[in-house]
């Protein structure tokens, strides 16, 4: 039997409604990569069934970061909310950006730990509150044009976990002469 014209009309315009969607995660599940979306107003309040999470990227070059309850985020879909995936990162009332500044690229870690660079100053500040470790197959190189500074409160530079370090520009306090006996592998200017 056919349908008549308002019918189709009327399920033309339940799936323009659900072809996206933008509220809060309401339950996450990391295991299946899957979250639970509320959206509504507070006189009608729905959720979404499970739903998978986009990621930004999900071939050799990853990036995932899983959202959390509350996050705002967007629901697409063909036009059926069972069928719908979730992009994240929408900002809302309760979350609003971390910065109004256009030039700054801002990560938080949601630790403390932190990563903006300002392209109007060109300055990056890292700020890590855990360990660092840096991994590398082949060379490190750091080149700079200005001052390298390490502080420690530590007190305590290792490298290669040896000794401490004479260069071949320190001078002997007893002949007087450079020392001869100085590190192979590291060198420093006095």
């Amino acid at each position: 039997m056919a349908r008549s014209l308002e019918e189709r009309v009327s399920e033309l315009e339940r799936q323009f409604a659900q072809s996206y969607v933008r509220g809060k995660v309401s339950e996450i599940d990391p295991n299946n990569w899957r979250v639970k979306v509320a959206y509504g107003t507070d006189e009608k309040p729905m959720s979404t069934a499970w739903l998978p999470v986009k990621p930004m990227r999900s071939g050799q070059a990853v990036v995932w970061w899983f959202p959390e309850v509350d996050e705002g985020v967007t629901v697409l879909s063909p036009g059926d909310l069972r069928l719908g995936e979730v992009w994240p990162g929408s900002y809302h009332n309760d979350r609003p950006p971390p910065t109004t500044n256009p030039n700054e690229f801002f990560i938080a870690f949601g630790d403390g730990s932190k990563v903006v660079h300002d392209r109007e100053s060109s300055k990056l500040d890292v700020v890590n509150v855990g360990d660092v470790e840096v991994t590398t197959q082949q060379n490190l190189t750091v080149n700079t044009t200005g001052t390298v500074k390490i502080n420690s409160d530590a007190k305590d530079i290792q490298l290669n976990e040896g000794d401490g370090v004479v260069t071949g520009a320190h001078i002997c306090q007893f002949t007087g002469q450079p020392h001869s006996d100085c590190s192979t592998q590291v060198k420093a200017g006095k």
